[in-house]
């Protein structure tokens, strides 16, 4: 009889607890918008269950998030599941009474938040006259571009542009057409004084035209010169500092498609190898004698007697996939004069005070002292585009490839790299997310 009892007992426990747990048991969808703590680059939901109730303290949140659940934490054991970012829904699933805080992580791309932060967008028309106005919040725009499409650049005394990435300080230029964004190197700190790599010639000789090559072939004609077997002393100067800085830890995040030009093209004049010849390249003409930078690689068909073909040769790339030449061993090249005619400035005209970006570290004054650095557009003969330093702010001018100048590399990082905090001023500068999912992208 007792040996019964108990048996009932057991079975009367078993049905109690049953019953207990089909009527607490709880699956709750929730669907609200509101976006909680996105500038911290995270949201916090707090759900109170109980057994017929809920509180919801704050809102599920759509968008560019994901749901954190190793930070996740339910106090009496419940759990969260299936969120759905498109709809603002998570499941949770909880036993009687349970309090849940749920942490989103806000992944909005580097390219997002840049438009984001900068909500005046503005063309420019005048490029004969400088950039110096002060231009934080506002982004310039143009479609003077390879495919045509619309990138984003910017212009004049910006202070919001400011990266930091691999443990070095970089300024945004622009994005690019395959839509990564592209970086100038600015030195260790933002205050430096010293934002290059060192110091390297263009070049290691000066008596041939095809030394205006970032990477150069033979003598004779400027098919020659464009076969590209060679790399230029700036370039091998570049690559090593790359492979010592960046190839083991960064070189996964940095766009292998984008394209830095070369542009050799011939703007007037007829090509000759002789080092006396009478020709310009066609950054010369575009930019000093009609005022029409472009992002096109061989230009836009208004700076000159553009060639009737645009050379892929000069159109610099670590891939072929983007329409480049991936004859790069990285993806890492210099800036362009055309570039800096579009950031604000202008040739043999030196900039007043505030300046524009390019020129400046976050005190105001010149970022590489008194030093003159190069871009990698030629100008006439053995001659290229350069940048005075505080010498003459900002002035853009010609040089030959021969004597030793400062160095300041470019990257993009790729469409897939995310932001992860900062608002792109000095003292808070643009955090970059590395994620798992740009290690096999193909830009």
């Amino acid at each position: 009889m007792k040996k019964n009892k108990l048996l009932c007992c057991i079975i009367l426990l078993i049905i109690v607890c049953l019953i207990t747990i089909f009527l607490f048991k709880k699956n709750y969808y929730v669907s609200k918008n509101e976006i909680i703590e996105k500038n911290k680059g995270y949201a916090i939901y707090v759900k109170e269950s109980g057994s017929n109730n809920y509180t919801m303290q704050n809102s599920i949140p759509k968008g560019n998030y994901s749901l954190n659940l190793e930070k996740t934490i339910c106090e009496n054991g419940g759990t969260v599941s299936n969120y759905d970012k498109t709809n603002g829904t998570v499941l949770f699933t909880t036993l009687g009474s349970d309090k849940c805080t749920l942490y989103f992580d806000y992944s909005l791309s580097l390219k997002d938040r840049i438009l984001a932060d900068n909500p005046t967008v503005s063309t420019r028309t005048d490029f004969s006259v400088t950039n110096v106005a002060n231009t934080t919040g506002t982004i310039y725009t143009t479609t003077a571009t390879e495919d045509g499409s619309t990138v984003y650049y910017y212009s004049g005394n910006t202070t919001n542009n400011w990266v930091l990435f691999g443990g070095f300080y970089w300024r945004i230029i622009r994005t690019n057409e395959d839509g990564s964004v592209r970086l100038l190197y600015s030195g260790t700190s933002p205050d430096t004084t010293e934002g290059y790599i060192g110091t390297s010639k263009y070049n290691v000789n000066n008596n041939d035209p095809m030394y205006v090559g970032y990477m150069y072939g033979t003598t004779g004609s400027l098919a020659n010169n464009r076969t590209n077997t060679n790399g230029s002393a700036i370039k091998q100067t570049i690559d090593t500092w790359y492979e010592n800085n960046l190839l083991t830890d960064y070189d996964k995040y940095i766009s292998k498609t984008a394209i830095y030009c070369n542009d050799r093209s011939i703007g007037s004049g007829t090509y000759s190898a002789s080092p006396r010849a009478g020709f310009y390249y066609a950054p010369y003409t575009r930019l000093l004698t009609n005022k029409t930078p472009t992002y096109k690689c061989g230009g836009n068909g208004t700076g000159g007697l553009f060639e009737s073909t645009q050379a892929v040769e000069d159109k610099f790339s670590a891939s072929p996939s983007g329409g480049g030449n991936g004859q790069l061993k990285y993806g890492v090249a210099l800036m362009t004069a055309d570039e800096l005619v579009f950031a604000g400035g202008v040739y043999d005209t030196s900039l007043s005070s505030p300046y524009a970006w390019y020129y400046t570290n976050s005190t105001g004054g010149s970022i590489t002292g008194n030093n003159y650095w190069r871009t990698m557009s030629p100008s006439s003969i053995s001659s290229v585009w350069y940048v005075y330093g505080s010498g003459g702010p900002g002035n853009l001018s010609l040089i030959n490839v021969f004597p030793v100048h400062a160095v300041r590399p470019v990257i993009s990082l790729k469409s897939c790299v995310n932001w992860s905090s900062g608002d792109g001023t000095p003292s808070n500068p643009y955090i970059a997310s590395i994620v798992d999912a740009c290690i096999s992208a193909e830009n």
